[in-house]
């Protein structure tokens, strides 16, 4: 998959777990009229949201990455020079992607094991966990596949994979002869 299909993919999984804030909205504010007015709740509602939230935060990260929007601390950083900026980012991307490798590896397993046993919700309504763990594996594959791409991005051009003028085309925040 080449970097621009990747960044569409990451956006577009944004875009959609955005949209996921409207059914959350509308059904925790139809149980809170229904339980204001009749004193009946929706049942599910706690447990789908929780689903939907799951969703929401792990199908935006990759997206987060490929328009330059994660957050980015340089109090630091930003005082030293070009070459050391360009090392420490170098290390910073080696570290997050062997980090998320090991978070995804283990989510990978826990959904499949989630999957395999059916395991569900304790609650009122016994929900199925294992889409919520499979999305939490997707969005971290995603997340690391979208690194892995800036990151190569940052060894060929050297445009820093954590700076969001990086993800502008042409922009370059770091020095051609970077390392």
């Amino acid at each position: 998959m080449s970097g621009l299909r990747l960044k569409r993919v990451s956006q577009l999984c944004a875009e959609v777990s955005g949209w996921l804030v409207i059914p959350m909205m509308f059904s925790i504010f139809l149980d809170a009229v229904l339980r204001g007015l009749f004193n009946v709740a929706l049942l599910g509602v706690v447990e789908s949201n929780s689903l939907l939230l799951v969703t929401l935060i792990y199908m935006g990260l990759a997206g987060a990455q490929a328009s330059g929007a994660n957050f980015r601390l340089t109090l630091v950083t930003e005082r030293l020079p070009q070459r050391v900026q360009a090392v420490l980012s170098g290390v910073g991307w080696l570290f997050v992607l062997c980090v998320l490798a090991i978070l995804g590896w283990f989510c990978v397993q826990e959904a499949l094991f989630s999957y395999a046993k059916g395991e569900t919700s304790y609650g009122l309504v016994s929900f199925p966990l294992w889409p919520s763990r499979i999305v939490v594996a997707f969005g971290l594959a995603l997340l690391w596949l979208q690194l892995l791409v800036d990151g190569l991005v940052f060894f060929r051009d050297g445009r820093d994979p954590f700076a969001a003028s990086a993800q502008d085309e042409g922009a370059s925040s770091l020095p051609q002869d970077r390392l």
